[in-house]
This record gives C-alpha cells, sequence and structure tokens, in this order.
C-alpha cells in the first residue's frame, strides 16, 4: 500500500509523463469502439479488494480502470492507470466523496483530479483529462470504452435529462405535491426510480461546473429521458 508522499511523487510523475506526450488530441474523426467489459475477461486490474471493473477506457498513451467498491460493485471506488509505454501507473481510492458524476467518473490525488468522461448520445467524443493545481487542463481522447451491461440502475441513479422548459419539480410523485423547483429543457440530472408516471430524482448537474447537487423531489415521466436512451429504456420498463 502506498503511503500519502508516495502517492503524491507518483502523481507529479505521472503529470510529467502526461505534459511529455502531450495529451496530442486525436482527429475528430477517430472512431470510439464501445463495448462490454467481457472483451477484457481475465484481466485482473480491478482484483482482490475491489468489487471487479465497472468501466474501462484506453487512449493514445493510457489504460484506464474504474473499479468498484467491494461491498458494492455498482459503487465506483477505485482509478486505476497503466502506461502503454510501461511507465509508472496510478492507484488511487475515492474516501469520504463519490467519484461518480452524471456524465464522468472523478478522482482527486492532492490538487490533482482525474476525469474520465462516459460515452453518450451527448457525448459522443470523451476524453480523459487531468486538472492541475494551477488550473491547466489537459486531455486525451477516448478511442475504446467498455463497461458492465449487467449495471441497468447503479445505486447513484441513471443519467437523464430534462425535456421542455419550465418542467416542475415536486416534493411527491403526483400533481397534488407542491412545487420545490423547475428544470428547462436539457438539465441533467439523476433518476433514481420510477412509481408510475413520476420519476424520483436525486440530483440536478450544475451546468457551469458539471457537478452534481442533491435534489429530492419528482417528475413527471413524460418530461425526462435518457442521456443513454437504451439504458434509460431498460430501466423504466
Amino acid at each position: 500500500m502506498l503511503g500519502h508522499k508516495q502517492f503524491k511523487a507518483l502523481s507529479v510523475a505521472l503529470s510529467f509523463t502526461i505534459l511529455t506526450f502531450g495529451f496530442s488530441s486525436q482527429p475528430a474523426s477517430a472512431q470510439l469502439k464501445v463495448g462490454n467489459l467481457s472483451e477484457i475477461e481475465g484481466d485482473v486490474t480491478c482484483g482482490r479488494g475491489t468489487g471487479g471493473a465497472l468501466a474501462y477506457a484506453e487512449t493514445k498513451n493510457y489504460l484506464v480502470y474504474i473499479c468498484g467498491a467491494e461491498d458494492d460493485p455498482t459503487a465506483p471506488r477505485f482509478y486505476r492507470s497503466r502506461t502503454r509505454n510501461g511507465g509508472p501507473g496510478l492507484n488511487l481510492e475515492a474516501v469520504n466523496y463519490d467519484p461518480r458524476q452524471l456524465r464522468y467518473f472523478e478522482f482527486r490525488n492532492d490538487d490533482y483530479t482525474y476525469i474520465l468522461q462516459i460515452p453518450t448520445s451527448r457525448i459522443p467524443n470523451p476524453v480523459l483529462a487531468v486538472e492541475f493545481p494551477n488550473g491547466k487542463r489537459v486531455e486525451e481522447r477516448v478511442t475504446r470504452y467498455l463497461a458492465r451491461t449487467d449495471v441497468s440502475t447503479p445505486s447513484q441513479g441513471v443519467c437523464s435529462f430534462i425535456t421542455s422548459n419550465s418542467v416542475n419539480i415536486r416534493s411527491g410523485p403526483s400533481t397534488t405535491y407542491s412545487v420545490l423547483t423547475q428544470l428547462n429543457r436539457g438539465r441533467v440530472v439523476r433518476a433514481l426510480n420510477r412509481r408510475g408516471n413520476w420519476v424520483k430524482l436525486a440530483g440536478v448537474e450544475d451546468p457551469a461546473t458539471e457537478r452534481v447537487r442533491p435534489i429530492n423531489g419528482w417528475v413527471s415521466n413524460a418530461y425526462i429521458n435518457g442521456c443513454s436512451e437504451d439504458q434509460f429504456d431498460r430501466w423504466r420498463r
């Protein structure tokens, strides 16, 4: 187990590696390959002490694994990266924070932030990004992304979005409940579960920061759809 100072040193080393590579972006025409984690069956990077792999991504220079918690395999807990040239990798554990945002995973190591975007119809060209203490951000295009298809309702909620303007978010699953707030078309939310024609919301994304703040409300099923329509349709059947 690496100590705090070793983690920091490794993080800085990786950051210099990133700058050396330049995180050169691939052409916009580069085809993203999306598939199932069964394609890397036998890979033990997410091994003992984890709940197994939740997601896997490849870029020009890196292989990235998002591993679930041992006690809840649907909850992301570990970030593990490996360089293609055999250089130093990075192992991070999310402690006292949830790394799952609605459209990306976010892991922190001191003042460095590592972000892996999740491909959806709204993010057709996801990136792996590193944000530095001085505010600089470097990115590298994801060329391959694999995920578990057997987890359609993670405990954090399904990424969804509002489809109309001035949509009422209510305190309960009916028009008789009070209006807590209103959301406009395109606002991204976490859909937690469904009761009849109403969907329970657990969070709403801040459009400025893309970070999620909690919300405890309900929205009519007529005004919500999924960031990934296939996943959302399976979930709300």
